[in-house]
């Protein structure tokens, strides 16, 4: 899990610090991660789907669980 500070929201370090976790989990044989995101956290989900990466997620009382896969 990872969170950025607002001041720094927008500047593509959420996207930085994903790619450069998906890097290393990859490197050790994980192959997907879950998350869980509020369902307003637009921004967030926004990062997932621009991963590249196959996305799945369902709502569940405001919240997203979010699965992606490193096929």
């Amino acid at each position: 899990a990872f969170m950025v500070d607002p001041d720094w929201q927008g500047t593509g370090l959420g996207s930085a610090l994903q790619a450069r976790t998906i890097e290393f989990a990859r490197e050790r044989g994980v192959v997907g991660f879950t998350a869980d995101v509020l369902a307003e956290n637009a921004a967030m989900l926004n990062v997932f789907r621009r991963s590249g990466l196959r996305m799945e997620a369902q709502l569940d009382s405001g919240t997203f669980e979010v699965r992606l896969y490193f096929d």
